[in-house]
């Protein structure tokens, strides 16, 4: 289920390398669970035995995600030619990207995701409101560095809208 919400936020980041966390291996009945596991995923992730109230495993954890971290490429080397990627580095949310490709740019971002999900877009007053967090968050001042217009059109997530100031 992770991976499929991963791959239709963003198909990149489904393709990349992964670690699960098998967690409570404190508990009695967890070996049989963690056994489980092993056969269902088989050897395509790593599997690390943790228990976060014993402090198990979570050293070996670290280390395997830091590893996998300087081994995996940045997954926006792999962005379409045609698209000019923008970064936009807000304090609270250093993680958000804009991409363009035309007169289209898409936001992939956790604070401006959850902002524009929880926007009823038939609500005037809440699409005012919308607008003016895109304002504070300094998304509308990184979709005009990067060349949008009044009239484009935004992508967050499912959603898509045309920009207007």
């Amino acid at each position: 289920n992770i991976n499929a919400e991963l791959n239709l936020y963003d198909p990149g980041l489904s393709r990349l390398p992964q670690i699960i966390a098998a967690n409570k291996m404190d508990l009695p009945i967890a070996e049989t669970g963690l056994q489980m596991l092993k056969e269902y995923v088989g050897d395509t992730v790593e599997i690390i035995p943790v228990s976060a109230a014993t402090g198990q495993g979570l050293e070996q954890l670290v280390f395997s995600a830091w590893n996998l971290l300087e081994n995996t490429p940045d997954i926006r080397d792999e962005v379409e030619p045609e698209q000019e990627i923008v970064e936009y580095n807000k304090e609270h949310d250093s993680s958000t990207i804009i991409t363009r490709e035309d007169s289209t740019f898409t936001i992939h971002g956790r604070a401006v995701r959850r902002a524009v999900v929880m926007t009823d877009m038939k609500n005037q007053e809440a699409l005012a409101l919308l607008h003016y967090k895109l304002k504070q968050m300094g998304v509308i001042k990184a979709l005009k560095d990067a060349g949008a217009k009044e009239g484009d059109t935004v992508v967050v997530n499912d959603v898509e809208f045309i920009l207007s100031y």
